[in-house]
């Protein structure tokens, strides 16, 4: 077996396991949502319930499971009424525009409704915080190669080595980012993504004037 192919699946290993955690019983993916914590989306309208305060001053593991009021029948359909999406991979594709750090999300597999390479929608959720060094941590290893990132809040965030190849920038705040060995070859910027003093963007070739 050649090195490259056994760093490929030792990599795609490591996405699964960050992906999802090893109970069989759910289906896992991401939500990313707005400062009112809702997708934005004009199908989508809906306030999502995330982890909640505790007394001891820390949050929910997982927040509340929440059933959808008017819950469809399974289709096969990843979007529609009637149903919750999350996102496989951490992918801001259709998120809103001024999304954070996303969200970790899960549902029973028996509440699935319909499912595709890219999302999956069901008809109960339940949502986890993703810190934000946990969020550097899956960039850093790769889970957002070709990701859709625009607008996204980097700054200050820990890049190091990070696999961005591909990725959509457009937008997105990298100041005081440490992008040292970042590997940005083929990523898409445009004249709003806000880079670190100093850094070298002379060797960017995907930049929207």
């Amino acid at each position: 077996m050649s090195v490259s192919k056994i760093l490929r699946e030792k990599r795609n290993a490591r996405e699964s396991k960050l992906r999802e955690e090893p109970n069989a019983e759910y289906v896992y993916g991401f939500k990313f949502l707005n400062p009112n914590n809702m997708a934005g989306l004009e199908y989508e309208p809906t306030v999502y319930a995330t982890p909640r305060p505790l007394p001891d001053g820390t949050f929910q593991k997982w927040g509340d499971l929440i059933t959808h009021p008017n819950p469809t029948e399974p289709d096969g359909q990843d979007c529609g009424d009637g149903r919750f999406h999350a996102m496989l991979k951490p992918n801001a594709k259709y998120a809103p525009t001024n999304w954070g750090i996303p969200y970790y999300f899960r549902a029973p597999k028996s509440s699935v409704v319909g499912k595709s390479g890219e999302k999956v929608a069901t008809t109960t959720y339940q949502l986890r915080i993703i810190l934000p060094e946990v969020w550097h941590k899956l960039i850093r290893l790769g889970l957002c190669r070709g990701a859709n990132l625009r607008g996204a809040d980097l700054s200050d965030a820990d890049l190091r080595g990070a696999d961005l190849s591909g990725a959509n920038l457009r937008g997105a705040d990298l100041s005081d980012a440490d992008l040292r060995r970042a590997d940005l070859s083929d990523a898409k910027f445009n004249s709003i993504t806000q880079f670190p003093d100093g850094f070298d963007t002379s060797n960017l070739i995907n930049v929207d004037k």
